[in-house]
């Protein structure tokens, strides 16, 4: 999974990095496919900067600096579900984004407590329980991982 979110990291920093291009660009935009469909269209536009600062440099800060092998927060697993005995109570974007087969479990999480900063962590696959204090893997904590 950690690979899965590096290469995410990596090609949303190659996107903003081309949007980027795009947006200080005054030539034809290599996505320009006709008047209806050009991305330098919304990249020159007033959408594209949040107080003159481009839109798709901050995402180049943002994809640059995302944290990896850290703690966001704590959470208290709560109950486990078959997810076919909770599809009729999702919202539809829920069973877009997620994955509701049957013989699969979705995971309730209660008590979320999210942290102000990301802390350093190293861990290992499925749940694990953290020293906090020296983010070191032990069995002393009752939260799980997020």
């Amino acid at each position: 999974m950690r690979y899965l979110i590096s290469v995410l990291a990596l090609v949303g920093l190659v996107v903003s990095s081309l949007a980027l291009q795009v947006h200080y660009s005054t030539g034809t935009e290599p996505c320009s496919i006709n008047e209806r469909w050009d991305c330098g269209i919304v990249n020159h536009s007033t959408f594209a900067e949040i107080e003159h600062v481009p839109v798709a440099a901050i995402g180049i800060a943002g994809y640059a600096d995302m944290p990896r092998g850290c703690i966001v927060g704590t959470g208290m697993l709560s109950q486990i579900h078959k997810t076919e005995n909770i599809t009729g109570f999702l919202e539809p974007w829920e069973l877009k984004w997620g994955e509701y087969e049957s013989g699969r479990y979705a995971w309730e999480l209660s008590d979320l407590d999210l942290f102000k900063s990301p802390v350093k962590c190293t861990g290992r696959q499925g749940l694990f329980n953290v020293d906090l204090e020296s983010s070191v893997v032990t069995g002393s904590q009752q939260h799980f991982l997020f």
